[in-house]
């Protein structure tokens, strides 16, 4: 794959501009891309990440981290699931949660014990995981003190027909 077409599916996933279905079809388009270009893909995406400015928008970049598979992409968006606002918070938690490693499920079970808002976009997005594995550390965050985190781990307790 050339340098100018991993470039440029760079440019139309990073993008701001366009919306609705043709801009979203190009999107998947560039995605498709980079996964196919393998190690030059997941490396591109990787230092578009790092590079990103404070506030910059990451979601298409931390979207797709899940498509490549790479067990070296969990520590990346773990430390985005307990250091970026949401709703970048909640985009790093389903990007866990599409990931295939084992360790994807750690980062959000771990994530329960997290802050508030790491624990409730764990809790969130562990039923898109569909492991009834989760159940008992969703009973358990049943019981935290905050309330969001409560009613998001019951809802996803609820999703995942836990007992």
């Amino acid at each position: 794959m050339s340098d100018d077409a991993i470039l440029g599916a760079m440019r139309t996933l990073l993008s701001p501009h366009g919306g609705g279905g043709g801009h979203a079809r190009d999107r998947d388009r560039a995605a498709a891309v980079l996964v196919e270009a393998g190690d030059v893909g997941h490396a591109a995406v990787r230092d578009a990440l790092a590079a990103a400015p404070p506030g910059a928008s990451t979601t298409a970049l931390v979207r797709l981290l899940p498509a490549f598979a790479r067990p070296e992409d969990v520590p990346v968006l773990a430390e985005l699931l307990r250091s970026v606002s949401d709703p970048d918070r909640i985009v790093a938690a389903q990007a866990l949660a599409e990931h295939p490693d084992d360790a994807a499920l750690t980062a959000l079970v771990d994530g329960l014990s997290g802050s508030p808002p790491e624990a409730a976009a764990a809790a969130q997005a562990l039923p898109l995981r569909g492991d009834r594995s989760a159940c008992e550390p969703l009973r358990a965050a049943v019981s935290h003190p905050d309330p969001w985190v409560r009613e998001c781990a019951e809802q996803a307790a609820a999703a995942l027909g836990c007992p």
